[in-house]
């Protein structure tokens, strides 16, 4: 497996609101709200106070996506082989991994999965999640073995069966909506397959 680090790693964070259309955001007078399923193709006027006045505005809604980027440390892998879901229980093995190898706070390094140009396989990219980063991405990269083998340790108990997983390996709360795709077993076989 292929790794590299920056310490200039820019990531972008976007939130897309409770039901994935954005927000209706008034250039007048700043008022949002989350945007409904029935207007996320133009915007729209629906009435609205103004939060700092409390008096009615007749400014229009526009539909806006929000988000900030922000520099910190970063570990690109470039895994080879294995699919999408293995890759995601690898990642979330990993950090798991790192967090207890090197005694990092959870939450303080994060993951997610980059596709490059026509890439069918994602790398996974290990990120403070400090801004300006702390240097934890830093050591994951230097002390890859050790991190891989606690990884290894962490999905070789049997918390769970092995085509799940539970809050003792891979699960946590950050990661929910990928719970019912992580795997256990598929992590370990893969964490095997790179160690040997």
């Amino acid at each position: 497996m292929h790794s590299r680090h920056s310490r200039f790693g820019r990531l972008v964070v976007v939130n897309n609101g409770p039901e994935g259309n954005g927000f209706l955001i008034c250039h007048t007078c700043g008022y949002g709200e989350p945007a409904p399923s029935s207007n996320v193709n133009g915007s729209g006027s629906t009435e609205h106070k103004s939060p700092r006045t409390r008096e009615e505005c007749s400014g229009t809604l526009y539909p806006y996506h929000l988000g900030h980027s922000f520099l910190t440390d970063v570990t690109e892998y470039e895994p080879e082989g294995p699919g999408l879901n293995v890759t995601r229980s690898l990642l979330y093995a990993l950090l798991e991994g790192a967090s207890q190898a090197l005694s990092i706070q959870r939450d303080d390094i994060s993951g997610t999965l980059y596709w490059t140009g026509g890439s069918m396989q994602p790398s996974l990219i290990i990120f403070d999640s400090v801004p300006g980063g702390a240097g934890h991405a830093r050591r994951i990269d230097e002390r890859s073995p050790e991190v891989f083998r606690k990884a290894l340790d962490i999905v070789s108990r049997g918390c769970c069966g092995p085509k799940t997983s539970c809050y003792e390996c891979l699960r946590t709360y950050r990661n929910q909506r990928f719970h019912d795709q992580l795997s256990r077993g598929e992590a370990k076989e893969t964490l095997k397959k790179i160690l040997s």
